[in-house]
């Protein structure tokens, strides 16, 4: 176990979040060798801010509190629940959010709903961007931060997508302690798992896991695994390299790591980011009867869809996971409203 003491950080998230087993898609799973899935109910960190955003923004809200910021900018697609996560978790704190968000302007009189409704109940300012601006969102940021600066003598505080920074990823190096704590202390959980898998979108969750692994020795005995729901693989890896250096220069992390330990599955995209196939929703709705979890069609669903299938594909990838396998349950409840009907079509297949 390592002697690194976890940094000062706020406390919005409530942990520590359960780990539970799912037998019957444990059974689903275990097509070429027995396999446990369990998964970490991080979709229950929080209240309306639930997810696994909240743990990044536990240290990322604390520099713009301890250092007198009094807004905090951020970005993400029409329906992020990052920006939500962010936008509810600065209303609590008293601070001012500015969201910029990839997407087109709704027709006049439409209603609200899902992530975006909460922003804007909440009372944060949505600005809607182009992609060709949130391909350069620094810029962006900069050039709206200007009337805040002179406002307030401060410049906001500038958050990347998915509180995926070296701050952010501090997160589930946290997270990593608390799985460390819980493995092998009753209630059928093995000592260690032999992986951990999480959907990987801006790749701070998979890299505060992965320097968490190795901080707490865990290295020789546990893969962590991302499955790509947007980028490409390669741009996934070296997003999660990125925030990984980012976070042990900054924290002086004790340890080091070899580029081939960050592991991406490719393939589970889909159509394209927060776009989904009929099949993804069957099989949502197939878990939420089989074991009632919800899962969302942007990132724990691709996810976790992405394992059973990896799983049941040859003997060779079953031994890749192990055969007692974790799954970051990362929240999004919200965004499910934002497809109803997708939903309910796939109820309407099941017929039941």
């Amino acid at each position: 176990m390592s002697n690194f003491v976890i940094p000062d950080k706020l406390k919005l998230a409530q942990t520590p979040t359960p780990i539970q087993l799912l037998p019957r898609l444990s059974k689903l799973g275990s097509r070429h060798s027995d396999v446990n899935i369990f998964v970490k109910r991080d979709d229950l960190t929080h209240g309306p801010a639930a997810g696994n955003k909240v743990r990044k923004l536990e240290f990322i809200l604390h520099e713009a509190k301890s250092k007198g910021m009094k807004v905090v900018f951020t970005c993400g697609g029409l329906q992020s629940n990052h920006a939500r996560a962010t936008a509810v978790l600065c209303r609590e704190l008293g601070l001012e959010c500015v969201l910029f968000l990839r997407g087109d302007k709704p027709e006049p009189g439409t209603a609200l709903e899902a992530n975006l409704l909460i922003d804007r109940l909440v009372g944060a300012r949505v600005e809607l961007v182009t992609t060709e601006q949130y391909d350069n969102i620094s810029k962006t940021f900069v050039a709206h931060a200007e009337f805040y600066r002179k406002r307030d003598g401060k410049m906001p505080l500038l958050v990347p997508e998915g509180g995926s920074n070296d701050v952010g990823g501090m997160g589930y190096v946290a997270a990593f302690e608390e799985i460390t704590k819980q493995a092998g202390a009753g209630n059928g959980l093995p000592a260690r798992f032999s992986s951990i898998v999480v959907a990987d979108g801006s790749g701070g969750t998979h890299a505060g896991l992965l320097l968490g692994r190795n901080l707490y020795g865990w290295e020789d005995d546990c893969r962590i695994v991302g499955f790509n729901i947007s980028r490409n693989a390669q741009a996934l890896i070296d997003r999660v390299k990125w925030v990984m250096i980012g976070t042990i220069q900054r924290y002086r992390l004790p340890i080091s790591f070899m580029a081939d330990d960050i592991h991406v599955v490719d393939g589970y995209v889909g159509p394209g980011y927060a776009k989904a196939t009929p099949e993804l929703y069957d099989f949502i709705a197939e878990v939420a009867r089989e074991d009632g979890i919800i899962l969302d069609p942007v990132y724990a669903g691709k996810a976790l869809h992405g394992l059973v299938s990896e799983l049941g594909a040859s003997p060779e990838r079953a031994a890749f996971f192990g055969k007692n396998v974790l799954f970051i349950h990362t929240g999004g409840l919200p965004s499910l409203f934002a497809h109803a009907a997708d939903y309910t079509r796939a109820i309407t297949r099941s017929g039941k």
